[in-house]
């Protein structure tokens, strides 16, 4: 009997262990954001996982329009994303200050479906999204 706790026990110490220390899936994306004029420094690129939606990630557009997605990984922000197929979409942020103007970007870049923004992870190279004026 008490080999078989020690074994169970022992079992069990492995099995807490074995989440110690596990590498991610997430692979680095970088990217860049071309906006022809538009000042879009400090909004977002957010994106969402083609098979499963509620995986997402995002990415803050430098002053360069240069991209470096996270994602939230119980409830942390990690870096990279995981393996899969996405659609992307920008974010506006609204600071509600009532002085700083949104910047003007046609609607469908704020749309999954619309936007025409897509990425595989991994990338076979930097992520490059464009935002028309028209």
């Amino acid at each position: 009997m008490t080999k078989i706790l020690t074994r169970l026990g022992l079992m069990g110490l492995l099995t807490l262990t074995a989440g110690c220390g596990a590498k991610s899936d997430a692979i680095p994306v970088t990217g860049i954001l071309q906006s022809n004029g538009i000042n879009l420094s400090g909004q977002t690129v957010e994106v969402a996982r083609s098979d499963d939606p509620t995986v997402r990630g995002f990415a803050s557009i430098s002053e360069s329009g240069q991209l470096e997605f996270n994602r939230l990984d119980n409830g942390s922000v990690e870096p990279g994303l995981k393996p899969g197929n996405y659609s992307a979409r920008l974010l506006i942020v609204d600071e509600g200050d009532g002085r700083t103007a949104k910047p003007k970007v046609p609607a469908r870049f704020r749309d999954f479906k619309k936007s025409g923004w897509t990425l595989s992870v991994p990338p076979a190279q930097p992520v490059t999204f464009t935002v028309a004026a028209k």
